[in-house]
């Protein structure tokens, strides 16, 4: 459900969501239907939802305001180098970060794909996501 978490651009379409691109046999049809009749994801059209396409630092940022309902809180200026206050994702940005759900550093690359690692490290802020175990991956420093 989480990599559905990763795609959106346009509000939904209320509880009449149906992107064509994403056919009801699809493994995450009803993932995408049910995050974006609420409100959490968009299409990158009205009627297109492109779920092979790749999601951006911008549009994590948002999903995961909306996904927790931080949309209403007053942004903290982060003074970042790469995204200025006029900027569309400004907002969700500033909000994300002030929660700590992406580090506070000089530049955002708000319109970087987001990778693996930052995408885990942001659920697990944003969600405040405990491990019960611990995994060892051999490209991953144990001190990180």
């Amino acid at each position: 459900m989480m990599c559905c978490v990763l795609f959106m651009s346009r509000p939904a379409l209320a509880n009449n969501t149906y992107f064509p691109d994403v056919p009801r046999y699809s493994s995450a049809h009803s993932e995408i239907t049910y995050l974006a009749q609420n409100g959490v994801i968009r299409g990158t059209s009205y009627d297109t939802f492109s779920p092979n396409n790749y999601v951006t630092n911008r549009q994590v940022a948002a999903m995961l305001v909306r996904a927790l309902q931080l949309g209403n809180e007053a942004p903290r200026n982060p003074k970042l180098k790469d995204v200025p206050t006029t900027d569309s994702g400004y907002k969700d940005i500033a909000i994300a970060i002030q929660n700590g759900i992406f580090p506070k550093t000089e530049y955002f690359y708000p319109n970087a794909y987001t990778t693996r690692e930052e995408m885990a490290r942001a659920l697990t802020h944003a969600f405040q996501l405990k491990g019960n175990k611990s995994t060892i991956f051999k490209d991953v420093s144990k001190n990180y």
